[in-house]
């Protein structure tokens, strides 16, 4: 994935898009795609959501496990009502 297409994700991300793009609050994923190339992203929302909640981006290791770290970052999450 090019720099360009980082810098698309994080703003969609940032942007509230995840309202529009059917993100529940909860765990899951989504598919972020790239003209040929697609990611999956994986999420935790807060059950209450705004215009002004943070969103924090953990980026996974060379094992490419986002899950995992998706999983291990949720209670910190649901401390400080922030989108994972």
């Amino acid at each position: 994935m090019n720099k360009n297409s980082i810098v698309m994700l994080l703003l969609l991300m940032s942007s509230g898009i995840y309202a529009r793009i059917g993100i529940s609050s909860g765990k899951g994923s989504w598919m972020f795609a790239d003209g040929s190339r697609s990611l999956r992203v994986w999420y935790h929302c807060p059950e209450e959501l705004s215009a002004t909640t943070s969103v924090c981006f953990v980026m996974h290791g060379a094992e490419r496990d986002g899950q995992k770290y998706r999983d291990s970052w949720i209670e910190v999450a649901k401390e400080n009502k922030f989108i994972l």
